[in-house]
């Protein structure tokens, strides 16, 4: 074979196979299928719509929104500013990532799925 010819592909022995690329990594941690970290452990819902926030307080910058019944991967719970949400008062939020943004939402207004 020439070296056109083997471009994309592995050599294994004496056969030659179709190179298969790496799972995508991110800070040297595989990424799962869907998008979310092994690390993370989990996905979660909004039980409601919510503005993404950059920090875990009322007054940090809206960044997004989460709507309600979106999944997300769960980073962590951090306690923060104290809010009123989804019928509850509480002062945790959930660090997490969606569509490409990283914030925080009121736990309140969240669900675990896994």
């Amino acid at each position: 074979m020439t070296a056109a010819v083997l471009m994309g592909v592995a050599l294994t022995g004496a056969t030659a196979v179709p190179a298969v690329a790496a799972p995508a990594k991110s800070d040297g941690v595989q990424v799962k299928r869907d998008g979310c970290r092994e690390s993370w452990g989990f996905k979660f819902k909004a039980k409601e719509s919510v503005k993404i926030r950059t920090k875990p307080k009322r007054s940090a910058a809206s960044i997004g929104l989460f709507p309600k019944g979106a999944s997300a991967c769960f980073i962590a719970n951090e306690d923060g500013g104290k809010y009123t949400a989804c019928g509850k008062t509480d002062t945790y939020w959930t660090e997490m990532r969606y569509r490409g943004m990283h914030g925080y939402v009121m736990m309140t207004c969240t669900i675990g799925t896994d």
